[in-house]
């Protein structure tokens, strides 16, 4: 009996802490800016660890806001109810803490009762929770209450709480957004695909900005283009003659020519698709089989002078792939790195997914980051094209079944983290430097629960343009999900962009088989191109609201390096995030509200790191990133 008593009271424990999420919403008239506002005091701490009689002791590290005191707040449990000390200490454990303390006399627009005005408070935040604490004597603070009513004010990590009071006191007009502010228009069937789809992405084939999308598919892959005279995206597969089958796919400047050429594999074997003056596609050389199959391609810079390879993905090591003595006529295939004596380091980490290529490690080299169901596998980039022997990296994973892993710089440090949408539930890696990771989506906002199991892939974009980075995930079952950032890693429902709540597009529900947020229609706005699983393409509009939206494009152009290239916005002293770059598929893309400067920060390997002041005025930017 007794142990069946403690059980039940580590789950009810484990269910007040649970509670304070599950009933988060976003509360308009009391954000961070309101609590840092109406502060008297912030204080950052050190608390912990428990002591053997329960006591809690607190160390000052920094007054954020006032004064600090002589002495540490103490904290006051004796007439506390049980549970929230329990939950208290919980959190806490044996270590020290970071904490964030927060005292005055807090007033939001709506009061609890008519006429009432509210005590002093102390209000603590403690990984990812909030406690209420009332002022007694001699600076001691007796626990009130775990307040998870707070977690409509701020849910996410203490951490990023600590950079958005830094943000929010030093801004002279900070903002911490509490809705998406966007909304689609109409949606649009373009057209009803057959075969199985495997991906959709976005590609600038002319090297102007204006983005066509790109369907992957085993029936024939298909390129469809905004038609401005019709104001609608047009099939220009036959036009181009392009007659690849993708199973995977990415594109690069293969022959050096200056115009993006198509890698197709077919799940038997790879082919480039060369882009001709006249702006047509056709196969080159002898296809190159791939017998160990290929679960992604992505394309890389093999040197500083923008020769471009290939990393094919496979359920062991990674392949190089390359053309031969500058031709393209013959592909030389091999590993991405030695393989090394006895077993492969990953072949107990469960299901292999598509390498991620970016710069995880902040150096300006590109490194590979193979994602597996019960773990990954880091090749750390030495130069261009060259990499270290896999390591594993800890506590990374996907889970089982199907996953889909996307890069994306969340908390706006200029690193870049890895989001899973994955059939077991998604996760948020948090890059935390070095290519060091943390799961922390259960403090990034509603996202920890309005996400779903059954995620097949999404990606990072900033579909309400503010700047922040946002998330698109697809799901194989269910509408897909748009969630807006905050800022500081700290996600909201984009209510106003749901499709099942607007009720856009019902066959979505049934789920998706691919899909992608880039700017269509060429207004500067990012759109939503989703193919459902029944085969259908669908695309929702940006509404601009009749004012044009203002952004900041920056590019790496065809025939150049070839990437990825890390470049980080920042307006003044505020970092906007890290973009993964790479010509024609991916750029970096920063939405303002107003026309301003915004600055960009870049460094080529082995060059300078090198950055740019420019004024976004009446219409989109774009800016094109050379050594």
């Amino acid at each position: 009996m007794r142990m069946s008593l403690r059980r039940l009271a580590t789950v009810a424990l484990a269910a007040l802490l649970a509670c304070s999420t599950a009933q988060a919403l976003i509360r308009p008239d009391f954000t961070p800016i309101h609590l840092v506002q109406q502060s008297d005091l912030v204080l950052a701490l050190k608390v912990g660890p428990v002591g053997a009689d329960g006591a809690v002791k607190a160390e000052v590290v920094k007054a954020l806001k006032g004064k600090a005191p002589q002495q540490a707040p103490g904290f006051d449990f004796s007439k506390s109810p049980k549970p929230q000390v329990e939950a208290f200490h919980q959190l806490i454990g044996p270590a020290t803490q970071e904490a964030l303390f927060f005292t005055g006399t807090f007033r939001p627009e709506a009061p609890d009762g008519a006429g009432r005005e509210p005590a002093a408070a102390g209000l603590l935040h403690l990984r990812g929770r909030w406690f209420r604490f009332v002022g007694a004597a001699a600076g001691v603070w007796l626990l009130d209450a775990l307040d998870s009513e707070m977690e409509q004010t701020w849910a996410g990590g203490t951490d990023m709480l600590r950079r958005a009071v830094d943000y929010i006191l030093t801004d002279p007009a900070p903002s911490v957004p509490v809705k998406s502010m966007a909304n689609w228009l109409e949606p649009r069937q373009v057209a009803k695909l057959d075969g199985k789809v495997r991906a959709a992405m976005s590609v600038d084939l002319a090297g102007d900005g204006r983005l066509a999308l790109h369907i992957l598919s085993d029936a024939g892959d298909r390129i469809f283009r905004w038609d401005k005279a019709k104001k609608a995206l047009g099939d220009v597969t036959a036009e181009l003659k392009l007659a690849a089958k993708s199973r995977a796919a990415t594109w690069g400047d293969f022959d050096g020519d200056g115009r993006l050429d198509l890698a197709s594999f077919d799940g038997k074997a790879l082919t480039l698709w060369l882009h001709a003056a006249d702006g047509t596609f056709a196969a080159k050389g002898s296809a190159v089989e791939l017998k160990d199959g290929c679960l992604g391609l992505a394309a890389i810079s093999l040197d500083e002078m923008g020769r471009v390879g290939l990393v094919a993905s496979t359920a062991s090591y990674p392949l190089l792939v390359a053309p031969q003595d500058g031709g393209v006529d013959v592909l030389k295939t091999g590993f991405l790195v030695p393989p090394a004596a006895g077993k492969f380091i990953g072949s107990n980490l469960g299901a292999a997914r598509p390498c991620l290529v970016a710069d995880f490690d902040g150096d300006s080299i590109p490194d590979v980051l193979q994602p597996f169901a019960k773990g990954a596998v880091f090749y750390r980039g030495k130069a261009p094209g060259t990499f270290e022997g896999g390591a594993l990296v800890k506590g990374f994973s996907t889970g089982e079944g199907q996953a889909g892993a996307f890069v994306g710089d969340f908390d706006a440090d200029g690193l870049l983290d890895v989001f899973v949408a994955a059939e077991e539930r998604c996760l948020l890696w948090h890059n935390r430097g070095d290519a060091k990771f943390e799961e922390t989506l259960p403090v990034s906002g509603e996202i920890a629960y309005i996400s779903k199991p059954d995620g097949i892939g999404g990606m990072a974009a900033d579909p309400n343009g503010d700047g922040r980075q946002d998330v698109l995930i697809l799901y194989s079952n269910r509408s897909p999900h748009v969630f807006f950032n905050r800022g500081f890693r700290s996600f909201g429902h984009a209510h106003e962009l749901d499709l099942d709540e607007n009720r856009l597009i019902e066959a979505a529900q049934e789920g998706q088989q691919a899909g992608c947020l880039a700017d269509l229609d060429g207004d500067g706005a990012q759109d939503l191109a989703l193919v459902l699983k029944n085969g259908e393409l669908w695309v929702c509009l940006r509404d601009a609201g009749g004012v044009p939206p203002l952004a900041l494009r920056a590019a790496l152009p065809a025939g150049g390096y070839a990437g990825p290239l890390t470049v980080t916005g920042w307006a003044d002293r505020r970092c906007l995030g890290a973009w993964n770059v790479v010509p024609g598929t991916a750029e970096a893309f920063f939405g303002v509200f107003e026309p301003g400067p915004l600055k960009l920060r870049w460094q080529f390997p082995g060059k300078d790191p090198q950055e740019k002041q420019l004024i976004v005025e009446d219409k989109p930017l774009r800016f094109i990133l050379k050594p």
